[in-house]
């Protein structure tokens, strides 16, 4: 039998489990009142946070406006900066027209978060349907300044770019259209974008580099043929043939920054041939120079050659992009050639223009360097900036379990290891950790505190992922017989001490 919520013909898959009770399609409408009672009344935890914006997305999709927007302010009182929360809210606002609200709440979550990049291109939405272009430009001219280094990061860049371009093109301002089409190219080359550079083209009268691009156009769609088939072989693992296939693309098109990292990646990582992958890496860091990953890629290819002047040369470039990369490198180049008191001074210059403190890793790495150097006092002081930094964060992204990570090594060098395995513990829970580097550090913290009991489990489970690795099995040996040893021990005091009484 069929209810007012069936949708005939069509079984639909949206569903709020919340307690024991399943509510699907237009169920959370229908018991509104009732899906945000429990919702309210339930523990906080990832599961409630979760089901809050699933509820909030079946409404949004139902046209629901005013009853996803009650279900979400309430979600925003119990995890104030949840950033999916926030962008479903402002969403809701916007197509209520209410870009005031809108544009307020945007705000206060990017002064506490401006590096939130789906946050600032949504904030740079609101102006344009409110039809202050202006404002937009600006927006989204901040947005791609601000310094970001992930794939996700680098989508939403160029969904500014391309945004830009629009605009530029639509006030007949060509030039700065190309600029804009030329910085997206380097990290898109979509037929569409294709498509827009030949109308700007057109439209500046440049006749012979129109020609040279639909020319270049042609020989990236013959290039296309082998980069796909490159890609098809790489995620069957067949990295020899994809290998063969970048090549021969590259030899029709070597403007694609993207089939060069790969390229490079393949022959560094799989290969290990680190002079043939520095020329395809050095080549994308050309056509991309402002692609943090890449020139993160080529520091590693030159130390690797033990070329560490050079690389500690890109690695002061890659801070100064982005101080919240990988600094670890930076610190260990800076010791190979004898250059630390230079990396302290970056590291300082960086924490004291860092008036939002946002970058906690340098803060780390400079408290690292300072403990060497016998500077106790000081490297606590840095260490608890970064923890406190961490800390904050975690709060406003809780399923992010490096941030977990990372307070549980700050944790340790605070001397506290109860709070740090605690951390640990809580990052090996969350999805997409990469186990093995929890394992390692919960296993270094019970073999300083002498639990061999809690460090078996661990040494079998990291065996289990890593089983070629001989030293594991030695160290669980070991602490098989540390343990046996230790137990063996105890029985006997406890004879002793039964004949003694």
């Amino acid at each position: 039998m069929q209810t007012p919520f069936d949708d005939p013909g069509k079984e639909t898959k949206e569903k709020v489990i919340i307690n024991d009770r399943t509510y699907t399609g237009k169920e959370i409408a229908a018991y509104f009142d009732d899906v945000l009672e429990q919702l309210s009344s339930g523990l906080r935890s990832s599961w409630n946070r979760v089901q809050y914006t699933l509820a909030a997305h079946i409404l949004i999709n139902q046209k629901e406006y005013s009853k996803a927007l009650a279900l979400l302010y309430r979600g925003l009182q119990l995890y104030k900066y949840e950033p999916h929360m926030i962008y479903l809210t402002i969403h809701v606002l916007i197509k209520q027209k209410n870009f005031a609200e809108a544009d307020r709440i945007a705000k206060e979550y990017l002064n506490d978060n401006p590096g939130d990049f789906c946050i600032k291109l949504t904030e740079s939405k609101i102006k344009r349907v409110e039809g202050d272009f202006k404002a937009e430009e600006i927006s989204l001219l901040q947005l791609i300044i601000t310094p970001g280094s992930d794939y996700l990061d680098n989508r939403f860049k160029m969904a500014a770019y391309q945004r830009l371009a629009n605009i530029y093109m639509k006030s007949g301002r060509f030039e700065q259209a190309e600029a804009m089409v030329e910085k997206l190219m380097r990290r898109d080359l979509d037929e569409s974008v294709w498509s827009m550079y030949f109308d700007i083209l057109h439209n500046l009268n440049r006749k012979d580099s129109l020609d040279k691009a639909k020319n270049d156009f042609a020989r990236y769609r013959r290039a296309c043929i082998y980069f796909e088939q490159g890609t098809e072989y790489e995620i069957a693992g067949k990295f020899s043939l994809a290998l063969s296939n970048y090549r021969k693309g590259l030899e029709i098109y070597d403007k694609d920054s993207t089939v060069n990292i790969k390229t490079g990646n393949i022959l560094l990582y799989r290969k290990r041939w680190y002079s043939k992958a520095e020329t395809y890496i050095r080549r994308a860091v050309e056509l991309d120079p402002e692609q943090e990953n890449y020139l993160t890629t080529l520091i590693l290819c030159l130390r690797n050659q033990g070329k560490y002047t050079e690389a500690f040369e890109y690695a002061k470039k890659v801070i100064a992009m982005n101080p919240q990369s990988e600094t670890g490198i930076f610190r260990i180049l800076a010791k190979k050639i004898d250059r630390t008191n230079e990396f302290v001074a970056i590291a300082n210059q960086t924490i004291e223009n860092d008036k939002q403190n946002l970058f906690p890793k340098i803060r780390f790495e400079l408290a690292e360097l300072l403990d060497e150097r016998g500077d106790a006092d000081k490297a606590l002081q840095y260490y608890r900036q970064a923890l406190e930094i961490w800390f904050k964060q975690a709060r406003n992204f809780p399923d992010d379990w490096e941030l977990y990570f990372n307070i549980g090594k700050c944790y340790l060098k605070l001397g506290k290891d109860a709070e740090a395995e605690a951390s640990f513990r809580n990052a090996e829970k969350l999805r997409g950790c990469n186990l093995p580097e929890i394992y390692i550090e919960l296993i270094e913290l019970y073999r300083k505190t002498h639990q061999p009991h809690k460090l078996i489990p661990y040494l079998r489970k990291i065996i289990r992922l890593n089983p070629v690795d001989l030293i594991n099995y030695v160290d669980l040996g070991i602490n098989y017989a540390s343990l046996l040893t230790a137990n063996l021990r105890q029985k006997e005091s406890k004879k002793k001490w039964d004949k003694h009484i």
